[in-house]
């Protein structure tokens, strides 16, 4: 649970590499992700070289965040192993997910970037990536070089149970 509540978006890293078994830990972890009808579309496009890093930032500008992380990682889906793409963005966001956590309880940093629009096509140039693999995030992986505290996100008037209503203190 530590891991989880102690997870934050890391922008700044130490310009040090993570080991492979490091990186072989976050695949895994990402692999051990909940996936639904079990079509394992998951692809992983392992960017490591400063080359591959000028390519993500040029495809995508807010990941200049990550240009010192030791790895950047294209989470993409296989559209032939799952057809039906809402199902294969959120089994993709699953195995993001469990790529941040992990990297937590590996005291390394970690950073979800956005994919979308224009940046899919400039990921798949860059890349090599076929049509039928959907670039669906990106996780920047690495020794952190700013540290934050853990926080709770909490909010209890967020919570509906049995219907969605909202009191009249919340905003409308």
């Amino acid at each position: 649970m530590d891991a989880i509540f102690q997870r934050r978006s890391i922008r700044k890293f130490k310009d040090e590499p993570i080991n492979e078994e490091q990186l072989k830990t976050l695949l895994k972890a990402a692999m051990a992700a909940p996936n639904a009808f079990e079509s394992n579309e998951w692809e992983f496009v392992v960017v490591q070289s400063e080359e591959g890093k000028k390519k993500i930032i040029a495809a995508q500008p807010y990941a200049r965040a990550a240009e010192n992380a030791a790895a950047i990682i294209i989470v993409c889906g296989n559209t032939k192993l799952e057809r039906i793409e809402p199902v294969l963005v959120q089994n993709c966001c699953a195995a993001i997910e469990n790529i941040l956590i992990c990297a937590t309880a590996l005291n390394l940093g970690s950073l979800w970037l956005g994919v979308g629009g224009e940046t899919i096509t400039k990921l798949r140039q860059a890349f090599g990536i076929p049509e039928y693999v959907l670039p669906v995030g990106m996780v920047a992986v690495g020794h952190a070089a700013q540290v934050k505290p853990a926080h709770d996100r909490y909010f209890a008037e967020k919570v509906h149970f049995e219907r969605f209503s909202r009191s009249a203190t919340s905003l409308t």
